[in-house]
């Protein structure tokens, strides 16, 4: 099911989420919390004294600066299969589980997977990216906070109005519309990566999908319209209307106005949109200018 939001009203909704028909979406958090279990459990086992399990896959997987020097290109695809920390893994896991069910629902599995996936390429390389430009600020990312990013911009941007009610610290009552969620993930994201602060969460990935989340779906054709669509949308409206005039009412609403800043001030003083104007009524005026 794909509606654009611009088509719908724009009052404001309390969208109850949940885990309906989002296989996808459990695959994906299921995966995150064996991968996550299955290191805990080894690192239990082993015990300090030992090899750890989660130490040496993380080795492995994470991306860092070395990525062209180590020959180490698959850590773009399984760096966001580890996690720094079980706070990283849940907060990923949550925006999942918020946003996935129902962006999945709206655009179709097969949209989803692609944004996903092209997230996911997208976020690893946009924080080796920042690996490269500020080498002594970032040294390893991990996690799949980039496409929770994507997946998340998507949510709120087919619905930004969506108000959402939550218990913050089980006690306090908040109430905030989707769109300032998203606002609250980029400026979060834009802070860490100037002050490099919690780098390994991959800041300019999450930033990167955050857009890539957000022109996917005004691709689709969700959300607001932006300013410039609304320009435009009038300008064209304009024309269509102008074009369907008769002469003499074309004449009587913009020629005129016209003739009569022609007597005023010259003809030095037309815009070239109203140059166009007058030769859009002489041709009225003549015949020639016909709908398609």
């Amino acid at each position: 099911m794909r509606t654009p939001r611009r088509y719908t009203s724009d009052s404001q909704r309390v969208w109850t989420t949940g885990l309906r028909g989002t296989t996808v979406v459990l695959s994906v958090v299921f995966a995150w919390g064996l991968m996550q279990a299955g290191m805990k459990t080894f690192d239990i086992v082993f015990g300090a004294g030992h090899a750890s399990m989660s130490a040496n896959l993380w080795d492995i997987v994470k991306l860092d600066s070395n990525l062209l020097a180590d020959s180490s290109y698959w850590a773009i695809i399984t760096a966001p299969l580890v996690h720094a920390n079980t706070l990283h893994f849940l907060l990923n896991f949550a925006a999942i589980l918020l946003a996935g069910p129902d962006v999945e629902r709206i655009i179709g599995r097969r949209h989803f997977m692609l944004l996903t996936l092209s997230a996911w390429v997208l976020g690893s390389l946009a924080s080796w990216a920042a690996h490269l430009s500020t080498p002594g600020h970032y040294a390893e990312v991990a996690g799949f906070s980039a496409p929770a990013a994507a997946v998340l911009a998507a949510y709120c941007t087919i619905m930004p109005e969506l108000e959402h009610r939550v218990n913050l610290f089980f006690v306090l009552p908040l109430r905030f519309r989707a769109k300032f969620l998203a606002i609250g993930v980029v400026l979060l994201a834009a802070a860490c990566a100037i002050s490099a602060t919690v780098t390994v969460i991959g800041p300019a990935g999450i930033l990167a999908s955050t857009a890539l989340g957000w022109a996917w779906m005004k691709l689709l054709g969700f959300g607001n319209p932006l300013w410039i669509q609304r320009v435009i949308f009038d300008r064209r409206q304009r024309a269509d209307r102008l074009s369907r005039m008769g002469a003499d009412d074309f004449v009587a609403a913009e020629v005129d106005p016209i003739l009569e800043k022609i007597a005023r001030s010259g003809m030095d003083s037309l815009t070239r949109a109203e140059r166009k104007l007058l030769e859009q009524g002489s041709r009225k005026l003549n015949g020639e200018d016909h709908d398609d």
